[in-house]
Protein backbone atom coordinates (compact mmCIF):
# COMPACT_ATOMS: atom_id res chain seq x y z
CA UNK A 1 0.00 0.00 0.00
CA UNK A 2 1.04 3.59 0.00
CA UNK A 3 4.05 4.92 2.05
CA UNK A 4 2.19 6.24 5.55
CA UNK A 5 3.53 9.53 6.84
CA UNK A 6 4.54 9.21 11.09
CA UNK A 7 2.05 10.10 12.93
CA UNK A 8 -0.48 11.06 10.51
CA UNK A 9 -0.34 7.93 8.33
CA UNK A 10 -2.15 8.54 5.08
CA UNK A 11 -4.52 10.93 6.16
CA UNK A 12 -2.63 13.71 3.65
CA UNK A 13 -3.29 12.20 0.77
CA UNK A 14 -7.02 11.88 2.08
CA UNK A 15 -7.10 15.41 2.71
CA UNK A 16 -5.50 16.42 -0.79
CA UNK A 17 -8.64 14.50 -2.33
CA UNK A 18 -11.27 15.33 0.36
CA UNK A 19 -13.45 13.62 0.61
CA UNK A 20 -11.07 11.02 -0.40
CA UNK A 21 -12.80 8.75 -2.81
CA UNK A 22 -10.00 10.17 -5.76
CA UNK A 23 -7.69 8.54 -3.54
CA UNK A 24 -8.93 5.13 -2.98
CA UNK A 25 -9.26 5.07 -6.70
CA UNK A 26 -5.77 5.99 -7.54
CA UNK A 27 -4.51 3.16 -4.67
CA UNK A 28 -6.58 0.46 -6.13
CA UNK A 29 -5.19 1.19 -9.79
CA UNK A 30 -1.36 1.58 -8.04
CA UNK A 31 -1.36 -1.00 -5.18
CA UNK A 32 -4.79 -3.57 -6.81
CA UNK A 33 -7.70 -4.78 -5.09
CA UNK A 34 -6.33 -5.61 -1.63
CA UNK A 35 -4.05 -3.08 0.12
CA UNK A 36 -3.28 -1.42 3.13
CA UNK A 37 -3.50 2.21 4.22
CA UNK A 38 -2.46 4.09 7.59
CA UNK A 39 -5.34 6.25 9.56
CA UNK A 40 -2.77 8.11 11.91
CA UNK A 41 -1.52 4.83 13.55
CA UNK A 42 -3.89 2.30 12.71
CA UNK A 43 -3.66 0.16 9.72
CA UNK A 44 -6.56 -0.52 7.92
CA UNK A 45 -6.87 -2.79 4.94
CA UNK A 46 -8.74 -1.95 1.97
CA UNK A 47 -10.82 -4.51 -0.15
CA UNK A 48 -11.91 -3.31 -3.52
CA UNK A 49 -12.98 -6.26 -5.43
CA UNK A 50 -16.81 -7.69 -5.56
CA UNK A 51 -15.36 -11.41 -5.31
CA UNK A 52 -12.27 -10.75 -2.86
CA UNK A 53 -15.57 -9.03 -0.81
CA UNK A 54 -17.69 -11.61 -0.86
CA UNK A 55 -14.79 -14.23 0.01
CA UNK A 56 -13.70 -12.47 3.02
CA UNK A 57 -16.86 -10.66 4.34
CA UNK A 58 -18.89 -13.37 3.50
CA UNK A 59 -17.55 -17.25 3.19
CA UNK A 60 -15.20 -16.36 6.17
CA UNK A 61 -17.46 -13.49 7.84
CA UNK A 62 -16.80 -14.73 11.01
CA UNK A 63 -12.78 -13.90 11.45
CA UNK A 64 -14.29 -10.71 10.37
CA UNK A 65 -17.11 -9.59 13.06
CA UNK A 66 -14.02 -7.90 15.23
CA UNK A 67 -14.84 -3.96 16.22
CA UNK A 68 -12.07 -1.16 15.79
CA UNK A 69 -11.79 0.60 19.05
CA UNK A 70 -10.34 4.02 19.29
CA UNK A 71 -10.06 6.71 22.13
CA UNK A 72 -12.89 8.84 20.51
CA UNK A 73 -16.03 6.99 21.36
CA UNK A 74 -15.33 6.23 24.82
CA UNK A 75 -14.31 10.10 24.94
CA UNK A 76 -17.80 10.99 23.66
CA UNK A 77 -19.84 8.06 24.53
CA UNK A 78 -18.30 7.75 28.05
CA UNK A 79 -17.78 4.09 27.55
CA UNK A 80 -18.34 1.39 25.27
CA UNK A 81 -22.11 1.30 24.90
CA UNK A 82 -24.09 0.22 22.01
CA UNK A 83 -23.83 -2.16 18.72
CA UNK A 84 -21.78 -0.19 16.64
CA UNK A 85 -19.25 1.22 19.48
CA UNK A 86 -18.68 -2.55 20.85
CA UNK A 87 -16.07 -4.92 20.87
CA UNK A 88 -15.12 -8.37 22.00
CA UNK A 89 -17.54 -10.12 23.92
CA UNK A 90 -19.68 -7.82 24.23
CA UNK A 91 -19.93 -6.95 20.93
CA UNK A 92 -20.79 -10.54 19.64
CA UNK A 93 -23.42 -10.85 22.48
CA UNK A 94 -25.36 -7.32 20.95
CA UNK A 95 -24.62 -8.88 17.77
CA UNK A 96 -26.42 -11.96 18.41
CA UNK A 97 -29.17 -10.79 19.73
CA UNK A 98 -29.73 -8.09 17.36
CA UNK A 99 -29.63 -10.73 14.41
CA UNK A 100 -32.23 -12.78 16.63
CA UNK A 101 -34.97 -9.82 17.10
CA UNK A 102 -34.68 -8.72 13.26
CA UNK A 103 -35.14 -12.27 12.30
CA UNK A 104 -38.66 -12.26 14.74
CA UNK A 105 -39.19 -9.01 12.79
CA UNK A 106 -38.94 -10.39 9.18
CA UNK A 107 -35.19 -10.05 7.88
CA UNK A 108 -34.85 -12.47 5.20
CA UNK A 109 -38.22 -12.92 5.18
CA UNK A 110 -41.52 -11.93 3.40
CA UNK A 111 -42.75 -9.71 6.19
CA UNK A 112 -39.89 -7.42 5.56
CA UNK A 113 -40.20 -7.05 2.00
CA UNK A 114 -44.05 -5.93 2.69
CA UNK A 115 -42.43 -2.97 5.37
CA UNK A 116 -40.14 -1.84 2.81
CA UNK A 117 -43.09 -2.18 -0.23
CA UNK A 118 -45.18 -0.16 1.87
CA UNK A 119 -42.81 2.60 2.09
CA UNK A 120 -42.04 2.32 -1.60
CA UNK A 121 -45.85 2.59 -2.50
CA UNK A 122 -46.29 5.61 -0.12
CA UNK A 123 -43.63 6.95 -1.87
CA UNK A 124 -44.78 6.62 -5.62
CA UNK A 125 -48.20 8.19 -4.45
CA UNK A 126 -46.19 11.24 -3.42
CA UNK A 127 -44.06 11.57 -6.43
CA UNK A 128 -47.25 11.05 -8.02
CA UNK A 129 -48.77 14.50 -6.60
CA UNK A 130 -45.72 16.71 -7.52
CA UNK A 131 -45.83 14.60 -11.35
CA UNK A 132 -44.38 17.69 -14.07
CA UNK A 133 -43.51 19.81 -10.58
CA UNK A 134 -39.09 20.51 -9.97
CA UNK A 135 -38.71 18.61 -7.13
CA UNK A 136 -35.52 17.11 -4.90
CA UNK A 137 -36.33 13.56 -4.61
CA UNK A 138 -33.55 13.17 -2.35
CA UNK A 139 -35.95 14.05 0.40
CA UNK A 140 -38.71 11.79 -0.20
CA UNK A 141 -35.91 8.87 -0.61
CA UNK A 142 -34.44 9.59 2.86
CA UNK A 143 -38.03 9.84 4.47
CA UNK A 144 -38.65 6.01 3.12
CA UNK A 145 -35.71 5.22 4.11
CA UNK A 146 -35.42 6.49 7.48
CA UNK A 147 -39.09 5.34 7.93
CA UNK A 148 -37.99 1.48 7.42
CA UNK A 149 -35.11 1.70 9.73
CA UNK A 150 -37.24 3.64 12.48
CA UNK A 151 -39.80 1.44 12.54
CA UNK A 152 -37.75 -1.48 13.01
CA UNK A 153 -35.49 0.58 16.13
CA UNK A 154 -38.61 2.52 18.02
CA UNK A 155 -41.77 1.36 16.25
CA UNK A 156 -42.99 4.23 13.70
CA UNK A 157 -42.85 5.54 10.67
CA UNK A 158 -42.06 9.00 9.62
CA UNK A 159 -45.07 10.87 8.32
CA UNK A 160 -46.55 14.62 7.62
CA UNK A 161 -47.41 14.12 11.81
CA UNK A 162 -43.97 13.40 13.04
CA UNK A 163 -41.73 15.11 10.20
CA UNK A 164 -40.14 17.60 12.49
CA UNK A 165 -38.79 14.59 14.45
CA UNK A 166 -37.40 12.98 10.69
CA UNK A 167 -36.03 16.94 9.88
CA UNK A 168 -34.36 17.37 13.47
CA UNK A 169 -32.67 13.65 12.95
CA UNK A 170 -31.72 14.11 9.65
CA UNK A 171 -29.66 17.48 10.62
CA UNK A 172 -28.07 15.67 13.24
CA UNK A 173 -26.91 12.76 11.04
CA UNK A 174 -25.76 15.41 8.55
CA UNK A 175 -23.17 17.25 10.88
CA UNK A 176 -22.06 14.11 12.20
CA UNK A 177 -21.56 13.00 8.77
CA UNK A 178 -19.88 15.98 7.80
CA UNK A 179 -17.40 15.94 10.62
CA UNK A 180 -16.34 12.30 10.46
CA UNK A 181 -15.62 12.71 6.70
CA UNK A 182 -12.43 15.37 7.57
CA UNK A 183 -9.08 13.67 7.48
CA UNK A 184 -8.39 16.06 10.58
CA UNK A 185 -11.49 14.41 12.41
CA UNK A 186 -9.93 10.75 11.79
CA UNK A 187 -6.70 12.27 13.43
CA UNK A 188 -8.04 13.81 16.03
CA UNK A 189 -10.23 10.39 16.36
CA UNK A 190 -7.33 8.38 17.55
CA UNK A 191 -5.36 11.29 19.33
CA UNK A 192 -7.60 12.88 21.48
CA UNK A 193 -4.99 14.72 22.81
CA UNK A 194 -5.53 16.84 19.73
CA UNK A 195 -8.42 18.31 21.49
CA UNK A 196 -6.49 20.60 23.56
CA UNK A 197 -4.81 22.17 20.11
CA UNK A 198 -6.65 25.41 18.68
CA UNK A 199 -7.26 23.60 15.48
CA UNK A 200 -8.77 20.68 16.47
CA UNK A 201 -11.59 22.78 19.34
CA UNK A 202 -14.06 22.85 16.47
CA UNK A 203 -14.14 18.88 16.02
CA UNK A 204 -14.40 18.20 19.47
CA UNK A 205 -16.99 20.89 20.24
CA UNK A 206 -19.01 19.80 16.88
CA UNK A 207 -18.73 15.64 17.57
CA UNK A 208 -19.55 16.19 21.08
CA UNK A 209 -22.68 18.41 20.66
CA UNK A 210 -24.04 16.32 17.82
CA UNK A 211 -23.41 13.09 19.34
CA UNK A 212 -25.18 14.33 22.55
CA UNK A 213 -28.37 15.43 20.27
CA UNK A 214 -28.43 12.33 18.71
CA UNK A 215 -28.18 10.30 21.97
CA UNK A 216 -31.16 12.87 23.81
CA UNK A 217 -33.31 11.80 20.99
CA UNK A 218 -32.67 8.21 21.15
CA UNK A 219 -33.05 9.00 25.04
CA UNK A 220 -36.89 10.76 24.38
CA UNK A 221 -37.79 7.39 22.61
CA UNK A 222 -36.76 5.22 25.20
CA UNK A 223 -38.58 7.17 27.71
CA UNK A 224 -41.47 6.91 25.72
CA UNK A 225 -41.49 3.08 25.83
CA UNK A 226 -40.58 2.62 29.22
CA UNK A 227 -44.18 5.03 29.89
CA UNK A 228 -45.86 2.14 27.64
CA UNK A 229 -44.50 -0.99 27.82
CA UNK A 230 -46.02 -4.08 28.49
CA UNK A 231 -43.49 -6.57 29.93
CA UNK A 232 -45.75 -9.25 30.24
CA UNK A 233 -46.27 -9.59 26.51
CA UNK A 234 -43.73 -12.13 24.94
CA UNK A 235 -44.35 -10.14 21.57
CA UNK A 236 -42.27 -7.03 21.12
CA UNK A 237 -42.77 -4.36 18.08
CA UNK A 238 -39.44 -2.17 18.14
CA UNK A 239 -36.10 -2.98 19.00
CA UNK A 240 -35.83 -0.85 21.59
CA UNK A 241 -39.11 -2.56 23.33
CA UNK A 242 -37.17 -6.43 22.64
CA UNK A 243 -33.91 -5.11 24.25
CA UNK A 244 -35.78 -3.48 27.19
CA UNK A 245 -37.42 -7.03 27.95
CA UNK A 246 -34.13 -8.65 27.39
CA UNK A 247 -33.17 -6.59 29.92
CA UNK A 248 -35.75 -7.49 32.41
CA UNK A 249 -34.76 -11.19 32.27
CA UNK A 250 -31.01 -10.38 33.01
CA UNK A 251 -31.95 -7.81 35.60
CA UNK A 252 -30.67 -10.34 38.57
CA UNK A 253 -27.61 -11.79 36.01
CA UNK A 254 -24.88 -8.99 36.33
CA UNK A 255 -22.40 -11.08 34.97
CA UNK A 256 -24.68 -10.91 31.77
CA UNK A 257 -23.65 -7.47 31.58
CA UNK A 258 -24.59 -7.22 27.86
CA UNK A 259 -27.83 -5.91 28.51
CA UNK A 260 -27.34 -3.35 31.69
Amino acid sequence: GPLPLPFIGNLFTLSFYEPGYEAFRLWTQKYGRCFTFWMANRPAVVVTDFELIKETLVKNGAAYTGRMETPHVRSVRGGDYGITDTTGELWQQRRRFMLHVFREFGMGKNLMEERVLSEVADLLEKCKKVAGKKVDLRNYFNTSVGSVINSLLFGFRFDENNMGTFIRLKGILDRLMEVYARPAFILWMFFPILKYFPFFWNFNKDAKESSKALYNMIDEQIEAHKADIDFDSEKSTDYVEAFMKEQRRHENEPEFGGFS
